[in-house]
């Protein structure tokens, strides 16, 4: 199934990923994120579609499930936010303070332009 989308800037595009590669190579802003989600998981997908800043889903399977339960990680998804290959942020579970706080930086960084 393919999804089509639509954003004010770049028109229509024909997936999230490729929004999101749109969107980092038209800023500044060299933050990113990985979002480890589940199928089928409404606050994982809440969580993709609220986040403003450039992400990479990805499906957890059972070694992305095991890797998490070892860290006491219990609930999807779980979002990691990158400077180059730093970690300097990360959440799991829908968190809109975060998402909101990430969603701020990222209008900031594109208004200083």
């Amino acid at each position: 199934m393919i999804t089509i989308l639509h954003d004010s800037k770049f028109g229509t595009v024909s997936c999230r990923n490729e929004l999101n590669i749109l969107r980092y190579l038209d800023n500044e802003f060299k933050y990113k994120a990985v979002v480890y989600h589940n199928k089928n998981c409404v606050k994982c997908m809440l969580t993709m579609k609220h986040l403003k800043i450039p992400f990479t889903p990805v499906l957890m399977g059972d070694k992305e499930h095991k890797t998490m339960r070892s860290m006491g990680i219990m609930s999807a998804p779980v979002v990691i936010i990158l400077h180059a290959d730093d970690i300097v942020d990360w959440w799991n579970d829908f968190k809109k303070d975060k998402i909101d706080y990430w969603n701020k930086k990222y209008k900031e960084a594109k208004n200083e332009k």
